[in-house]
């Protein structure tokens, strides 16, 4: 750029400095060269970033191929000195020739010492030196001198490898002469110079003035072992006590011992549920005239005037002792009867089943009167009778039900409670049994009847509370089937002979041949713990649901137009999923132009009808079905 020194910027004689246009033209042509010189400053750095990215593209363009070859080939050096072959060989020493796959062999390096080792099989090894190969056969031969496995293999493995220092193996001395001070190290004595005082001092510290009899390890265990008798008297004496820190394991009538040792009265051990109560009534002086307090003699209309069954049901019994499950038992109310309100064989009421052989078993769903069964959720009991007794002494008659799983309760206490009628008959017990049955398939293990016990009525005529508590051992170290059929049963039997499948449960059960018509039982809950549990009721749709998982029934109904011989279906869903893929039964069904009902693809949410168009035209199926998954 030009110098503008003497024509544009030098101060001459008789020039107004004062003039403003003076320096405005001075100052704008500084001002013109200094935005020159800027964009010529813009443009060389635009260049120069050009020119540095055109570098820099060349250079990724010709460096980082070479770079990524150069590590491929770095990373795939190792290769040329392994190898693999499918030669069966069994490793043993001596001379072993395998076959180099033909893909390695041009590209296979064999140095002097190789090892040879089985994929599937790694224990399965040999090693040993070079003895030839050819690249053009892929044949190498090996002289094995260690080896390791028995028995053929057919994929091996070669890499290179270095021989054993035999020599050296098998020596136990120090031949190199290499002395402690070489390497670090302490000598003996070095070591018990510095840690002699050390030791004395914690043998001292363990020993701390102990007398001479107990002065070891083992003179104590040898002392302490004669202790063992009066370690368990006194652990067993320990055991005694009454706890407070944790539930207690009395039975009945340790209860009883420790409420008389307090000096609490029988009337206060009636309250707790430890004598009858006939025996509490009394006690206390309540006599038959309590009833006309409330104008009637009917115990159950007694409690209603009172009030005692709205503050039963509200009482809290969590954390009372109550056990956690007050319900164990589906439709315990006998409320649910799908399958008909009579019934002879079977099963019955929803989830109960019947067995007889000693007489024929009729259960039926009764409905209290008015004045009968106050308080009761549904008002119904199960009525079951038995007529025309034909059996011998191996005939039973028993009704029950089937809970699921037979892990269900196993290593629990439970209790088993109701109420109870004898319309008529002099029969004086029914028994109740556990039994848990762990399936079929999968090495099941045998059916174990886990506990038993004798139920006596109460008169005739008059609804009597039961219970009865189980320990129903574990389950631990038996072997459940995989049919999906384990259960536990629980079984109410009101007949057996005395050669009968359920007499060996060892109870005073009634012989064949009692009187044992007009049974009526109600409101049966099954609860864990060591406490009678109350009925919980249960909402009728939750109960409903429970029980339609093992059997439910419906109906059907469908029009349409169909060609001749020519099929048709409808799939048909289950109100709740069932337990398992169910038995399908259709019945009851009509039909207009078709013929042949079948229930096809049965799963435990639904099922398939189909039948066949006899012509071609309109059709109309009708019909109900009945679902069963029971156990």
């Amino acid at each position: 750029m030009a110098r503008r020194y003497e024509t544009n910027y030098r101060l001459k004689g008789g020039e107004n400095l004062g003039d403003p246009e003076f320096w405005n033209r001075r100052l704008d042509d500084l001002d013109r060269r200094i935005d020159g010189n800027e964009q010529a400053l813009s443009d060389v750095d635009a260049v120069a970033d050009r020119i540095e990215g055109v570098a820099l593209q060349r250079l990724d363009n010709v460096v980082t191929p070479l770079v990524v070859e150069t590590r491929e080939r770095i990373r795939n050096l190792s290769r040329v000195f392994q190898a693999d072959s499918v030669t069966a060989v069994t490793p043993s020493t001596g001379t072993k020739t395998l076959f180099i796959l033909d893909g390695q062999r041009n590209t296979f390096v064999a140095l002097d010492y190789v090892s040879i080792r089985s994929v599937a099989d790694p224990d399965k090894a040999m090693q040993g030196r070079l003895v030839s190969f050819n690249a053009d056969t892929g044949e190498l031969t090996v002289q094995v001198d260690a080896y390791s496995g028995t028995g053929p293999a057919s994929d091996w493995h070669i890499t290179l490898s270095a021989p054993p220092d035999l020599l050296h193996a098998a020596r136990t001395d120090n031949p190199h002469g290499t002395t402690a001070e070489q390497v670090g190290a302490y000598t003996k004595a070095q070591v018990d110079a510095l840690l002699g005082d050390e030791i004395d001092d914690a043998r001292n510290a363990i020993v701390d003035g102990a007398p001479e009899s107990g002065n070891t390890l083992k003179k104590l265990a040898t002392a302490l072992s004669g202790l063992n008798s009066s370690n368990t008297t006194l652990t067993t004496e320990l055991g005694k006590r009454l706890r407070f820190d944790t539930a207690d394991n009395l039975n009945e009538a340790q209860r009883g011992n420790v409420l008389s040792a307090l000096g609490l009265s029988v009337y206060f051990r009636g309250i707790l549920g430890l004598n009858s109560k006939d025996a509490l009534r009394g006690e206390v002086g309540i006599s038959s005239w309590a009833a006309g307090l409330v104008d009637d003699t009917s115990a159950a209309i007694a409690r209603k005037t009172l009030e005692l069954d709205t503050i039963y049901q509200r009482r809290d019994w969590g954390g009372v002792k109550r056990g956690t499950l007050l319900n164990g038992f589906h439709n315990g109310s006998f409320r649910l009867w799908q399958r008909g309100d009579v019934i002879t064989s079977g099963l019955m009421a929803d989830r109960w089943w019947t067995n007889s052989t000693y007489a024929t078993m009729t259960c039926a769903r009764s409905r209290a009167s008015p004045n009968d069964l106050l308080g009761s959720e549904s008002g119904n009991y199960a009525y079951i009778n038995l007529t025309n007794p034909t059996g011998g002494a191996s005939s039973f008659s028993i009704f029950g039900q089937n809970i699921e799983g037979v892990r269900s309760f196993a290593g629990r206490r439970v209790c088993v409670s109701g109420l109870v009628r004898k319309g008529s008959g002099a029969a004086p017990s029914f028994g109740i049994a556990l039994v848990q049955d762990f399936g079929s398939g999968g090495g099941a293990s045998p059916r174990f009847v886990a506990t038993g016990t004798a139920i006596n009525y109460g008169a005739t005529g008059i609804w009597t509370p039961f219970s009865a508590f189980f320990d129903i051992p574990s389950v631990s170290a038996k072997t459940i089937g995989n049919s999906g059929t384990d259960r536990l049963e629980v079984q109410f039997i009101l007949a057996a002979g005395a050669s009968s499948p359920v007499a060996s449960i060892g109870i005073g059960l009634n012989p064949v041949g009692a009187d044992f018509s007009d049974l009526q039982i109600v409101e049966m809950p099954l609860g864990i713990g060591d406490v009678i549990p109350p009925y919980f009721r249960v909402p009728a749709s939750l109960d409903e649901m429970n029980c339609r998982r093992y059997f439910t029934k419906g109906a059907f109904r469908d029009i349409g137009f169909q060609n001749a011989n020519t099929g048709w279906g409808r799939r048909i869903e289950f109100p709740v999923q069932m337990r398992a893929d169910p038995t399908i039964a259709i019945v009851n069904t009509t039909s207009f132009n078709c013929s042949g009902f079948v229930a096809e693809n049965p799963t435990a949410l639904g099922f398939t009808v189909t039948t066949t168009a006899q012509s071609t035209g309109p059709i109309e199926v009708v019909g109900t079905y009945t679902a069963s998954a029971e156990i």
